[in-house]
């Protein structure tokens, strides 16, 4: 359920007590107009005391009147202000602006030095234009209201100004960001942290209604348990009642808890809205009436919802016109209803008079149109599900009709829906919001790639499975890409030195705070303070971001980005590659297999039949026993038949399989999948495998380099201690010896640190300044909080700092690193997000600028990791690619297991490769083929030299000998 008019409103709702503070920010008034001056007192009164907006009204106009032809002074000032707020009141936004506007002309005139007074019609000016859906126009006069609060402190609106910044993120579907400043806000309202019956009766309505904004942005969160709590809180206090009910209702509805939700929507007391009634009430019985439509929508009771969407419809034209979201949602409301009774035209009649009710200069009502730009539009979070909902219904409405056109118009709505999603995501500033946004796009995706496969195979057309393809693409990493697309464009001309450092300062301040949370002697008062330092960088950071945006280049190219295409992945590959996508749906499984010269895009099965054989393994892997079970064994050749045999055709003929996997698939290592059931033949026994996050991120051939330099070793060992256990060592969090480590990295390093020497400043000093790098050492993941994952190093005397948390893991410059080997626990694993991939300590690496890592997905034994290492970097030297070092040392230890049990992919299926497979070491033969080069053109330069020297001398013999000096003078003197 949507709630942009509530949020919108929460202003307005407050003029009758913020605005008694409203000439408080005003220079003294003149005393030569002492008309004027009796006017503005009684206008104030009648306005913001007796709510008599019609006699305020003509008392400010008389103000203005008295100084035509003459010069302004405060008198003027303070009228055009109450004449804008009532004009706000009365939602005629435009001429607000233009009074207010006016207001800071004045101002100017009197005193231009004096501009601690625009700070307010500032942000007046800003609300007006969030109610106009200006939202660019909106943040430009915040800022202008912002840059003043930097120079005066604690004006009497900055809560106002705080609150209207956060319902603007709200707006636009940031509610992490909306979070911060909704915080910020109630701080400043009681910043010495007095009880609630310590109040006023100004502060408890104030707090009542900020905390409220915060509950409703954790709502849209999806944290229902925390908004729940925090606005059953306030309830107590009988303060807004309607109002929290109204959000307690759509937190229960939102998490299908429809009982509950009837019961709190029940508990709403409101009278019958009146002609005269404000537009407050109306709006709120407006919400009322949507949110009793999609309690009985949910319950399947149509008849019921549609009859209070039709209230709802029919209120909210009569009252806010045909631009509102309220009108949105009813129109959404009832077309999902008709959607639900399987009429399919007028489901679509009412999602596209929604799109009309959305976009200000989009009025088609044909069903196969849609709006060919975003701008002028009310909500994008908001368009984006009505063109979901559209598309949907579309395809459905094909299945009643057998009508290409239907299906074809439902696949240009989804693309239309994505390039709005992309857009959306790439707007937001913070990681987080981009993660929260992914989860709720990531399911749409599904729908859009059935629906090209459908076209396919009614039309036999190609283009449609690459769209698939495409689609597939768009779901997987967006925001990984973004980051380090977003490092490349930040090296253009014109971006600023001084913008960049402090970008950089305000993400290791962040990182140090998240390391602080992170530990476990933090008091809940410390808590609280880093975290209000987080939320002031992370607000920072957003103003960071706007300021990048201004570089038109920069602009562009953020926002220009074309999704990647099968001919750009080809152009990638060599003619022993073979690329293989996935993408796990709720109902199917499709996999898009592209070669040099070929592609295939194929739906593979029911994703109920693989993950049945997934969790076999997962079990296996993740919770392991001793061995390696005849039920596990037949899970691995099951996956086998599901995932590869189907397109194996287009592999078996080459050497190296370059997967891109998804969802669940992500911690599944293809090597232990069994081709053959009798002989137990793993698929690493034939082929050479590497993982990538997504075909966007795979390196182009202009990034590969030919090293000319000794490669150099960075190679750590904090827990490389001997001790006397026989037992099997996992490098797991216990923090225990880990006795293979110190051998393992002084095997594979020239610049090796074991125990107290392998200290974590030690690897922040130089993990740049080598091409390898290899920590044998113990990992932490944490699946609740990927940010508290880390890697561990020497602990010495004190508890802090041998942590590398994953905060701080993005913040480091990999870029010179080749090749990261993670020899530890988990460092693969972690949070799988929806549309982005496992939040890992291996990704972290990955978005620091490091190409390529050696990952582990579960825990990882002492002395197989030992073994396997080291024979990894034997092959790296002798000038292997990466990942066929991996898949060769793993060979290496299969074949010197003489136990049977010790064979098991437990042991060692789980390190994996991920990124760019080129090798680091020139290989033995570009060796001997440089030395045999060395010696032609050593051979040919003596030659040269040689004729040079020894030639003429030669020539000389010769002509003596056939023409004798003597001869020759004679012949000269005749």
């Amino acid at each position: 359920m949507n709630q942009l008019r509530v949020v919108k409103t929460m202003g307005v709702v407050l003029f009758s007590a913020l605005f008694l503070f409203a000439g408080s920010s005003f220079a003294q008034k003149s005393t030569d107009q002492p008309q004027a001056e009796q006017l503005c007192q009684e206008a104030s009164t009648l306005l913001f005391i007796q709510g008599n907006y019609d006699l305020a009204f003509q008392k400010y106009q008389q103000v203005k009147s008295i100084y035509v032809g003459k010069p302004a002074d405060t008198n003027l000032v303070d009228a055009c202000i109450g004449l804008g707020i009532i004009q706000q009141t009365r939602s005629n936004f435009k001429q607000a602006i233009k009074n207010y506007k006016e207001s800071i002309a004045c101002q100017q005139k009197i005193s231009p030095q004096k501009d601690s007074s625009n700070f307010y019609p500032y942000t007046l000016i800003a609300e007006n234009f969030i109610h106009l859906n200006y939202y660019d126009s909106a943040y430009t006069y915040y800022k202008n209201a912002e840059n003043l609060l930097a120079k005066y402190p604690k004006p009497p609106q900055a809560l106002r100004f705080y609150n209207g910044m956060g319902n603007l993120y709200y707006l636009l579907g940031n509610y992490a960001q909306s979070t911060n400043y909704y915080e910020k806000v109630l701080k400043n309202l009681n910043p010495d942290g007095k009880s609630f019956h310590e109040l006023n009766e100004y502060e408890a309505y104030r707090y009542v209604m900020y905390s409220n904004n915060i509950a409703t942005a954790y709502r849209k969160l999806g944290l229902y348990q925390p908004a729940l709590q925090k606005i059953k809180g306030l309830i107590r206090y009988s303060i807004l009642p309607n109002l929290l009910y109204q959000n307690i209702a759509l937190t229960y509805l939102q998490s299908n808890q429809l009982d509950s939700a009837k019961t709190y929507l029940a508990k709403i007391k409101i009278t019958q809205a009146t002609k005269d009634a404000s537009l407050d009430a109306i709006g709120e019985q407006i919400d009322l009436y949507n949110n009793w439509g999609n309690v009985y929508y949910k319950s399947q009771n149509s008849a019921k919802a549609l009859a209070y969407f039709n209230k709802a419809q029919q209120m909210s034209l009569a009252n806010y016109g045909d631009k509102n979201d309220g009108l949105t949602v009813a129109l959404v409301g009832k077309g999902q209803v008709y959607e639900l009774l399987k009429n399919y035209p007028l489901a679509l009649q009412y999602y596209q008079s929604a799109l009309q009710t959305l976009h200000f200069t989009f009025n088609n009502s044909d069903i196969y149109s849609n709006p060919s730009d975003f701008t002028r539009t009310v909500s994008f979070p908001l368009l984006f599900e009505v063109l979901k909902n559209k598309a949907g219904s579309l395809r459905k409405y094909y299945s009643k009709t057998q009508k290409i056109r239907n299906l074809e118009a439902s696949l240009q709505t989804y693309d239309l829906a994505f390039q709005l999603a992309d857009r959306i995501r790439k707007g937001y500033d913070s990681d987080e919001a981009k993660l929260f946004f992914n989860r709720s796009v990531a399911p749409t995706y599904e729908e859009a790639i059935a629906t090209a496969f459908q076209l396919f195979k009614q039309t036999q057309q190609a283009r449609y499975l690459q769209t698939a393809f495409v689609l597939a693409e768009q779901s997987k990493a967006a925001l990984l890409a973004e980051n380090l697309r977003d490092l490349k464009i930040k090296k253009i001309p014109g971006i600023s030195q001084k913008l960049l450092q402090k970008e950089a300062g305000l993400k290791r301040n962040n990182a140090a705070l998240q390391v602080k949370l992170a530990e476990d002697t933090v008091s809940t008062a410390r808590k609280e303070m880093y975290l209000d330092r987080i939320r002031e960088n992370e607000m920072e950071l957003a103003k960071v971001v706007k300021d990048f945006e201004k570089n038109q280049q920069y602009y562009q190219l953020k926002y220009d980005s074309e999704p990647v295409k099968v001919s750009q992945i080809q152009e990638k590959l060599d003619n022993q590659t073979t690329f293989l996508e996935y993408f796990v749906g709720q109902n199917h499984l499709y996999a898009f297999v592209i070669t040099q010269r070929g592609f295939r895009a194929q739906q593979l099965g029911s994703t109920a039949a693989f993950r049945k054989n997934w969790r076999v393994l997962y079990k296996a892997f993740y919770q392991p026993e001793p061995g390696f079970h005849a039920s596990e064994s037949l899970a691995a050749h099951q996956l086998y038949q599901q995932l590869l045999a189907p397109v194996a055709d287009l592999f078996t003929s080459k050497h190296r399989l370059l997967i891109i996997p998804d969802k669940e698939l992500s911690y599944l290592p293809f090597e232990a999948l069994i081709s053959d059931a009798k002989t137990i033949r793993y698929l690493i026994q034939d082929n050479s495998i590497s993982y990538a996050y997504s075909g966007k991120l795979l390196p182009t051939s202009s990034e590969y380099t030919t090293n000319t330099h000794e490669i150099s070793v960075l190679a750590m060992a904090p827990f490389g201690t001997r001790n006397n256990s026989s037992s099997v060592v996992l490098r797991t969090e216990l923090l225990t010896p880990l006795p293979e480590s110190a051998d393992e990295v002084r095997k594979v390093g020239n610049q090796v640190f074991v125990g107290a020497e392998a200290t974590k400043e030690r690897l922040l000093d130089l993990a740049n300044k080598y091409d390898i790098l290899h920590l044998a050492t113990h990992a932490k993941t944490n699946n609740q909080n990927p940010l508290q994952s880390y890697i561990a190093f020497y602990q010495g005397d004190s508890l802090r700092n041998y942590r590398l948390f994953v905060p701080e893991i993005y913040n480091l410059d990999l870029s010179k690193l080749k090749l990261a080997v993670l020899s530890a626990c988990e460092t693969g694993s972690g949070k799988l997000e929806q549309g982005e991939g496992i939040i890992s300590l291996a990704r972290a690496f990955t978005y620091a600028g490091c190409p390529s890592i050696i990952t582990t997905l579960w825990k990882a034994e002492d002395k197989a990791s030992a073994y396997i290492t080291t024979q990894l970097h034997a092959y790296l030297k002798a000038g292997k690619p990466k990942d066929e070092a991996l898949r060769l040392a793993k060979l290496d230890y299969l074949k010197k297991q003489t136990n049977s049990r010790l064979q098991s992919p437990i042991y060692w299926a789980n390190f994996i490769f991920i990124g760019d497979e080129a090798p680091i070491y020139p290989s033995n033969y570009a060796k001997f083929a440089w030395i045999l080069a060395g010696i032609l053109i050593g051979t040919f330069i003596f030659w040269w030299l040689y004729k040079r020297a020894i030639g003429p001398k030669l020539l000389l013999r010769k002509v003596n000998r056939a023409h004798p000096l003597s001869t020759l003078r004679r012949k000269a003197i005749s």
